[in-house]
């Protein structure tokens, strides 16, 4: 073989053997809801009848976003997304909410935007009342200011 032959060989093994290095998406800003907190305020409502208690289900949810970052609004879909699995296995509110959101810049799909990880979780219940369809905690959401744009769910 000819030493252009051997060279050529070699980098192509070397290619080939090559390991793709991880993606770190290194968080901007992370905010939850206290697990401490006292109950919503309806969870505590003496009108509200729990009939049967169900399993905690959990969501999680992928947004790309551009411009800004309205955490608050990522949630309320979220947790919408959630109610509906809920309302599908028989329930019809939520309780003990718990979300997790981190914000992030996006690096490989939208290098110019943010990569939001939404985590909701609640307990699927079926009472005699209805579902307020507000995010529990929601005051302790934080974003990023400007006008958000969803470029993509995942």
């Amino acid at each position: 073989m000819s030493n252009l032959r051997k060279r050529v060989n070699g980098l192509t093994h070397q290619w080939l053997d090559a390991t793709p290095k991880p993606v770190v998406h290194k968080p901007l800003l992370q905010c939850r809801s206290d697990p401490n907190a006292p109950p919503s305020y309806w969870e505590s409502d003496p009108d509200l009848h729990v009939i049967r208690y169900g399993p905690r289900i959990e969501r999680d949810d992928l947004f790309y976003c551009k411009g800004g970052v309205n955490a608050e609004k990522l949630l309320q879909l979220s947790r919408k997304s959630l109610y509906q699995a809920a309302h599908n296995s028989g329930g019809n509110v939520l309780l003990d909410e718990r979300w997790h959101c981190t914000i992030a810049k996006s690096i490989v799909r939208y290098p110019k935007g943010f990569r939001v990880h939404v985590s909701y979780s609640a307990v699927i219940a079926e009472a005699a009342g209805k579902d307020p369809q507000k995010v529990a905690r929601a005051e302790d959401a934080r974003g990023i200011n400007g006008l958000m744009i969803v470029l993509d769910r995942r």
